[in-house]
């Protein structure tokens, strides 16, 4: 049985990047929308207290890598930067990725659709890694 905080909040929409911390029933969050929030980095720790989170959507802004720590999500299994300004991740948005999809149980999805995505030697590593890993993209080029 849950209690009543838990039934009641498991989606939130969010226009502004705010800190979520242990100290209160936001936990238990399960589906996180900052799609349209015109956000340009999030910070590593952002979600640090999100061990439940299932879906995080990230659209339609102006990202250019994904730098959140998800290590800690375990029922994580679907990230939405479509429509961002993504022309490769960095080694370590890759490892990171690329260590929650071999440790899920579940399909660990990525959509990347609507990025500016570059084939330059810049992005060589990029390119390789979307050919030979474990997570899936939704819209996969390759």
């Amino acid at each position: 049985m849950t209690n009543e905080s838990e039934s009641v909040l498991y989606k939130i929409y969010l226009c502004e990047i705010h800190f979520f911390d242990g100290n209160n029933d936001m936990h238990i969050l399960q589906i996180l929308d900052m799609s349209h929030g015109h956000l340009m980095t999030l910070p590593e720790q952002l979600l640090v207290s999100q061990s439940r989170l299932e879906k995080w959507y990230l659209s339609d802004n102006q990202l250019s890598d994904f730098t959140a720590n998800i290590s800690h999500m375990h029922n994580f299994t679907f990230l939405d930067l479509s429509h961002n300004q993504i022309q490769f991740f960095s080694s370590k948005a890759i490892q990171q990725m690329e260590r929650h999809a071999r440790a899920s149980e579940d399909v660990f999805s990525v959509d990347i659709m609507g990025n500016p995505l570059s084939c330059t030697c810049a992005s060589r590593q990029f390119l390789l890694w979307l050919k030979r890993t474990a997570v899936n993209f939704n819209g996969r080029l390759v």
